[in-house]
């Protein structure tokens, strides 16, 4: 006797587990920060509000950048510079 057709494909189930995994990240932007040889130092997401947030590869947090003011904080709350130097933070890694 004939195995009856499941409802849904396979290629269905993951792409519609796909979009449900995806759909909450749809209001943040995530950019990876690597280095030479491929490997991961850390993400730089966009937050609702419009700033800047550096987390490393094990995601701990390392700073903000805030457009409004121009002005990099690092995860003390520290000024580190005007302008987004997040990335130099993930370069720098924990040197406090």
């Amino acid at each position: 006797m004939a195995q009856p057709k499941p409802r849904f494909a396979k290629r269905g189930v993951i792409l519609t587990a796909f979009l449900l995994l995806t759909a909450g990240a749809a209001d943040t932007r995530t950019e990876e920060i690597r280095d030479r040889q491929g490997r991961l130092l850390g993400v730089i997401r966009t937050l609702r509000d419009g700033a800047l947030e550096a987390r490393d590869r094990l995601d701990r947090y390392r700073g903000k950048y805030i457009p409004s003011t121009r002005e990099t904080r690092d995860r003390h709350n520290q000024l580190v510079s005007t302008g987004n130097t997040l990335a130099a933070l993930l370069l720098c890694g924990d040197e406090r």
